[in-house]
């Protein structure tokens, strides 16, 4: 079996690497997450796809005759755990955050809030 060697600088280029004999990367993936310098091809890499995932995810359940829990209980279980598994390594942009809520708050209400969203994420009383 052939080992594959990747070398990806982490902070500041310095000389010393300019007479290294092997290639430096600008990107690199590991465990299906995408690390690069640019910001902008990171998030492409990264959360582009997650949202198409959550929007094919939601779309596949929207049909469905789901209660409010039923649905609360499919982005608890089916789209935030896409969103953490990668958000847990690099950061996110405000501007992701606030699409994955437009879509997964419009799932959870089949449309417009019907209910203040800082109500919804309170504990329901037993």
């Amino acid at each position: 079996m052939r080992r594959k060697l990747i070398f990806f600088i982490l902070g500041k280029r310095n000389s010393e690497f300019e007479t290294f004999p092997h290639e430096f990367k600008t990107s690199v993936k590991i465990l299906g997450v995408h690390f690069d310098y640019k910001n902008v091809r990171r998030k492409k890499a990264n959360f582009d796809s997650v949202l198409k995932s959550i929007k094919k995810v939601l779309n596949m359940w929207k049909w469905r005759g789901l209660t409010l829990i039923g649905r609360i209980q499919i982005v608890k279980s089916f789209a935030i755990p896409k969103i953490l598994s990668k958000a847990s390594l690099i950061p996110v942009s405000s501007e992701f955050i606030k699409e994955v809520n437009k879509e997964l708050y419009s799932f959870i209400w089949k449309g417009k809030d019907k209910v203040k969203r800082s109500t919804l994420i309170l504990k329901m009383a037993v």
